[in-house]
């Protein structure tokens, strides 16, 4: 950027730090730089600066029905709801945005969808482009050049049509939600997955010109992250790196040839992969030295080494071979977080786990975040009964077959009732069958059948806000704000048996309709964020002992 010459705004002091390679009239662009640069306009021309803004858009009136609307998150919001965006950054003209990651999918388009199942698509890894813009890319047309990163160009409206002939894409919802569709029909807010042969991307990003293939960094996301690390140990993870870690690169080639190996010979184990991760780590390359912008729990480490850390580190890695891809799949740890919204994702785990003694976990770890925020005894108390309850809803006997692989013989011997089947929640096949052979049905939620034994319970407790125990047991995988979601029930079950007493429920009746009605006060009672602050202390506890395989168990 050059600082000198006629009607430059910066010319009169000295902001950012001048490139040696160009000259004192340029400056360094980096964001740091531009930072200082926007930080000294401010402090010394503010007159400019006002003037550099440009018009400032209409911000329409906020009022407490549009929060109201907002926090009603369950069913989830139509596409006629008010979008919050113009009340953040007021009405102006912008483009629809997509959400856009390259993968390295083969042409066999009935392994895509298995691909990006396996691993799903990151933040760290997408770009935020122009709706039109993919688009007119997908289908070969010649207008890409007139997209910029400036908001409101171009007009939609202005731009040419798609061709019926569109390259596919991928388009994510959740590991439940994967489609493949053309690229004529996707839409605003989507999140796609695109082929690396497409190109459209080069080393510096969005180039629609580019017709070499992108690079797939799929494999170098989540290390600084609470999910779960997956590596696909083949060529992907060995470009990835001789892209962002040459250094590294040699070591890890040779990890994915012995890893490869072993998959041939079928000796795949996960303690002698993550042996190996240990050793790329242990070479004096793989060194970060303490300093500014690292902190020393290695949690703002670079991609590569904090994917490799991350798998170092794994209490209880995994090591898969995926028939589809050609190759093994090492995971950090089995229990992703954030992917406690299916019955699969909440009822997996490396280990079988007994429901009293997760219930009981989950109840300690929430009282003890409750402690933290200093919410008062009756919160706690609230919190504590609904974590000992949060799950009665898996003793629905099908439910137990299914965490016993669809094996009734086996569920009907077990002294315990399950929480944790010890199924590997990235085998969805398994997971599919055993469904089928139990009878539970698709989509049904076991918290809305927790959520009827919770007042049978609550009898014992006249004290408590039955209320809101009810609610955040209905609401502890992030539904029920205020309704869950309908399903049909072929075969209701009647009654469940908890400590030895029946209790009678009824799971055709997966919607309660007094939800709303009860959400609506302790929303006034506890205010909007004061009741997702709770809901949420109830869930982070979940998904705390659940990653951790975490159980309170007593002797019995």
């Amino acid at each position: 950027m050059r600082t000198r010459g006629r009607g430059c705004p910066v010319q009169k002091f000295r902001p950012g730090k001048t490139s040696p390679l160009l000259g004192e009239d340029f400056l360094s662009l980096s964001p740091s730089e531009l930072r200082q640069l926007a930080n000294a306009l401010h402090a010394h021309n503010k007159q400019m600066w006002q003037k550099l803004q440009g018009p400032q858009p209409y911000t329409p009136y906020l009022s407490p029905a549009h929060l109201d609307a907002w926090a009603r998150t369950s069913p989830a919001p139509s596409p006629n709801d008010v979008p919050p965006a113009p009340f953040l950054h007021g009405l102006q003209r912008e483009s629809a945005q997509v959400s856009v990651a390259w993968r390295d999918l083969d042409g066999d388009r009935q392994q895509w969808q298995q691909s990006v199942e396996l691993l799903p698509p990151t933040v760290e890894e997408s770009i935020e482009l122009p709706l039109t813009a993919v688009r007119q890319w997908l289908s070969g047309l010649d207008r890409t050049s007139d997209f910029t990163d400036v908001e409101g160009e171009p007009d939609p409206e202005d731009a040419e049509e798609p061709g019926p002939l569109a390259r596919p894409v991928i388009r994510y919802g959740s590991r439940d939600e994967i489609e493949i569709v053309p690229g004529a029909r996707i839409r605003a807010g989507d999140r796609l997955v695109v082929p690396t042969g497409y190109g459209g991307c080069d080393e510096y990003g969005w180039n629609p010109a580019e017709t070499q293939p992108a690079l797939d960094v799929g494999d170098l996301c989540g290390g600084n992250g609470r999910r779960a690390v997956s590596v696909r140990m083949g060529p992907t993870l060995v470009a990835a790196f001789n892209q962002h870690g040459p250094d590294l690169a040699e070591a890890v080639a040779q990890a994915v040839e012995r890893v490869d190996e072993w998959r041939r010979a079928d000796q795949v184990d996960a303690e002698a992969c993550s042996a190996l991760i240990k050793q790329i780590l242990a070479e004096p390359r793989a060194a970060m030295p303490p300093g500014p912008g690292y902190e020393e729990s290695g949690d703002d480490l670079p991609p590569h080494l904090a994917v490799l850390r991350r798998l170092a580190l794994a209490r209880k890695p995994t090591a898969v071979e995926h028939v589809g891809l050609g190759c093994v799949v090492l995971t950090s740890d089995t229990t992703s977080f954030g992917e406690d919204a299916t019955a699969r994702g909440s009822s997996s785990g490396a280990e079988p786990v007994r429901l009293e003694d997760h219930q009981r976990a989950v109840a300690r770890r929430a009282v003890e975040f409750a402690g933290y925020l200093h919410l008062p005894h009756d919160l706690q108390r609230a919190l504590e009964l609904a974590a000992l309850w949060h799950d009665e809803g898996k003793r629905d006997e099908r439910f137990q077959v299914m965490l016993h692989r669809g094996d009734r013989w086996l569920a009907a011997a077990r002294p315990h009732d399950l929480a944790k089947s010890g199924m590997d929640p990235l085998d969805r096949s398994l997971f599919r069958q055993a469904q089928r052979r139990s009878g539970y049905p698709a989509g049904m939620r076991h918290e809305a059948l927790s959520a009827q034994i919770a007042p049978v319970l609550l009898e014992r407790e006249p004290i408590v806000d039955g209320d809101l125990v009810v609610h955040l047991i209905a609401g502890h995988h992030g539904f029920g704000r205020p309704l869950l979601p309908p399903v049909t029930d072929p075969s209701p079950v009647t009654a469940v048996h908890q400590g030895g007493h029946k209790i009678e429920i009824d799971s055709s009746a997966s919607v309660d309709w007094s939800s709303p009605a009860r959400f609506a006060v302790l929303t006034k009672k506890h205010g909007r964020w004061g009741l997702a602050r709770l809901e949420t202390v109830l869930r982070l506890a979940d998904i705390w002992c659940s990653a951790r395989q975490e159980a309170d168990r007593e002797d019995s």
